[in-house]
């Protein structure tokens, strides 16, 4: 189980981005990357990318490339189970530094 690190999402004035999604090409997630990358600039932020798929590796290297490894985390997709769960609303919770809510 890969978890996001205390550190990570300590800081509260940060900008926090979370996107959900499969790592295809439809996807487009070097868009969302670039795009990313161009707002850190201007104000502190954070991006969560929770998923899988094909293009997993091409995004790692793009994260690496353009030295966003300390700004962008990759989390293992969450399965339905775990959302009910409660684990999902506890990234969000801690991720926008609010209380959780969950519920059954």
């Amino acid at each position: 189980k890969e978890k996001l690190n205390d550190n990570f999402l300590k800081y509260k004035n940060s900008l926090k981005i979370i996107n959900i999604s499969r790592f295809t090409s439809q996807k487009d997630h070097v868009t969302l990357l670039k795009a990313f990358k161009l707002v850190n600039k201007k104000i502190l932020s954070k991006l969560i990318l929770i998923g899988y798929g094909s293009n997993k590796n091409k995004i790692i290297d793009f994260i690496k490339k353009n030295k966003l490894q300390n700004n962008v985390k990759i989390v293992k997709y969450i399965t339905l189970a775990a959302i009910e769960g409660g684990v999902f609303s506890e990234i969000i919770s801690r991720t926008c530094s609010t209380p959780p809510c969950t519920s059954d």
